[in-house]
């Protein structure tokens, strides 16, 4: 093997893992993500399995509810707003919020997509979820 093919094969190999990092990078960074900013403690909530309803408008005050915080959810890259949703439901769970009240939900911009999924809204702790009907108040499921 002459060094000129040995020169070769070793740019090719540094070309191929550079294109496999990129590659996973990149994907790594598709994925749809949610964090929740607390005005209250945390702690005092328990986290579980059961649906949270997303609701546009607010919560009517005859509703007896807590405020946990402001939680927020969006995709890196492109994608779909249910995606969005499913995480910010799955973020909602984990701080023990039955609900999210205000619901907005936008494309955005930023370094590497035109028009990424995004979504906001109030994760609240219903007082007496037996009597709460999130179809009444026109909310989803999730």
């Amino acid at each position: 093997m002459t060094s000129k093919t040995k020169r070769h094969r070793i740019h090719a190999t540094t070309i191929s893992s550079l294109i496999i990092c990129i590659t996973i990078l990149t994907l790594s960074g598709c994925a749809a993500r949610a964090y929740t900013k607390s005005s209250g403690d945390l702690q005092a909530s328990s986290q579980h399995n059961e649906p949270v309803c997303f609701l546009i408008a607010p919560i009517p005050s005859s509703i007896p509810h807590t405020i946990i915080g402001e939680i927020k959810g969006s995709k890196r890259w492109y994608g779909s707003f249910s995606e969005v949703l499913k995480v910010m439901a799955n973020e909602a769970r984990r701080v023990g919020a039955d609900a999210v009240m205000d619901l907005e939900t936008k494309t955005d911009m930023n370094a590497i997509a035109w028009a990424r999924p995004t979504g906001k809204g109030i994760a609240i702790k219903i007082t007496d979820r037996s009597t709460f009907d999130c179809g009444k108040l026109n909310g989803t499921l999730r």
